[in-house]
């Protein structure tokens, strides 16, 4: 019984690391080939072009931060986690968070 819902629970890891990085991986394609056209090919590389930059970045951290917590058995219930796990879980999510509400702070703020 327990290793049937570590099964299910490794499966549904799998699915969410995959396809995090499949679209992540599009995107970045897409993006590059749009900021390639915008900035060398017409030479009008503006501020939307910026801000899609930046919202790659940020995908590309949320690719990161499904990566940590892949590591750290993200997804498993509680009884399979580790002590280090679940603090490593929480010091990622809780990072992840600051850095959004700073971004925000500064998006409100205009700087």
């Amino acid at each position: 019984m327990a290793s049937d819902t570590y099964a299910k629970d490794q499966w549904r890891q799998n699915e969410l690391v995959i396809t995090t990085a499949v679209f992540t991986s599009l995107s970045v394609l897409i993006v590059a080939t749009r900021t390639f056209v915008r900035a060398v090919l017409i030479r009008k590389f503006g501020l939307d072009d910026a801000c899609i930059l930046v919202a790659m970045f940020f995908s590309v951290c949320y690719l990161a931060e499904i990566l940590v917590g892949r590591a750290n058995n993200m997804g498993h219930t509680m009884d399979t986690l580790s002590l280090d796990n679940m603090l490593n879980i929480i010091k990622v999510l809780s990072h992840l968070l600051l850095a959004q509400l700073r971004l925000d702070g500064q998006a409100c703020l205009g700087f």
